[in-house]
């Protein structure tokens, strides 16, 4: 799915979603709040594409037990390298 994002001068530029890297429990209070373990380390997690939804498109939250988290995605748009 190529995903639109906005530059801060209002120019758009379109890219693929090729990893979703995430980082689990770096919240202290969420995790004791679930009975988790609070890490010494982050952890970090890969999630598919299809977990990006556009918000230009409608989207349903579950009838469940829904743990409502705010979330910030960091687009990198140019190559790192090795060194």
């Amino acid at each position: 799915m190529p995903y639109t994002a906005k530059f801060v001068d209002g120019s758009l530029f379109e890219s693929p979603i090729t990893k979703v890297v995430c980082v689990g429990r770096n919240y202290a209070e969420h995790a004791k709040e679930l009975n988790n373990p609070i890490p010494s380390e982050p952890i970090l997690f890969i999630k598919p594409e299809s977990a990006v939804v556009s918000l230009s498109e409608p989207f349903t939250i579950p009838d469940t037990d829904c743990h409502y988290e705010a979330e910030i995605a960091v687009l990198i748009g140019e190559t790192l390298s090795n060194a």
